[in-house]
């Protein structure tokens, strides 16, 4: 059979085109699942179309949730975002298209990234108390007004004070309970319970004045200010985050970190 070039250029659109629509879709920021209220606006500050699954954040454009929102947002190829009720997030673009810098700007999101996707740079986020620095990793942020807190799920994140320094306060928690110990309850049934009560009762803090520095999984820095208090990752914000990867847990399944 002889090829026309119209045979020819129809049988590579064929085999090409999926693959760019495929990449193009990988470089979208979208909503794949939301429930309640929700809003998208472009970067000039107009409302887009009715939120639904596959509703597009354009570069530069935000995401809110209303009283009763929440949403997951597909982060291009990076991974996912689960904003709860009355939270806010900016998305914008790289030169190269790829993701760039995410504006958390008010409420509770949980960030599920790729560490594949992170390999070559890291991905940034930016709030009102720090700019948070991502390869790949899971953590929950918080930005109200009587609580600012980021905890660490796994993986390591690097915080870093958008102006001057942090007073950053470490507990010597278990240092404490090793010398409580041996004055007597040594009893090994109700060390997880001794520990968690100590912890209440008597914290030995060590401050120093930093630019940056580093949270690692299971842990917690939670801000007044320029003073924060990095600790054991609490109840609640664990609490939290299991409710985000239970609503989120068919898309935060797919994230390679």
């Amino acid at each position: 059979m002889k090829l026309t070039p119209l045979s020819v250029a129809l049988a590579l659109c064929v085999t090409i085109c999926p693959v760019l629509a495929g990449t193009a879709r990988a470089h979208e920021v979208e909503i794949v699942r939301v429930d309640g209220t929700a809003e998208v606006r472009g970067a000039d500050g107009k409302p887009g179309p009715a939120v639904k699954p596959g509703t597009r954040v354009p570069p530069g454009g935000t995401i809110t949730t209303g009283d009763n929102g929440k949403v997951v947002v597909k982060l291009q190829n990076s991974g996912f975002a689960v904003l709860d009720n009355k939270s806010k997030l900016e998305v914008n673009r790289a030169s190269n298209g790829a993701l760039g810098v995410l504006r958390h700007v008010t409420g509770w999101i949980y960030y599920a990234l790729s560490r594949t996707a992170h390999r070559d740079r890291q991905a940034q986020i930016q709030t009102s108390v720090a700019v948070l620095g991502i390869r790949g990793t899971r953590f929950l942020v918080v930005i109200l007004p009587d609580r600012q807190e980021v905890g660490m799920r796994k993986g390591t994140i690097n915080v870093e004070s958008p102006e001057g320094e942090f007073e950053l306060n470490r507990a010597d928690e278990k240092a404490e309970f090793d010398a409580y110990k041996e004055q007597g309850r040594a009893a090994v049934e109700k060390e997880q319970e001794d520990f968690r009560k100590y912890q209440e009762s008597t914290k030995k803090e060590f401050a120093e004045y930093v630019r940056e520095f580093s949270l690692g999984a299971n842990r917690q820095a939670v801000f007044d200010g320029k003073r924060v208090r990095e600790q054991a990752l609490s109840a609640q914000l664990l609490k939290d985050m299991e409710a985000a990867e239970f609503y989120a847990g068919e898309w935060l399944d797919k994230v390679q970190d």
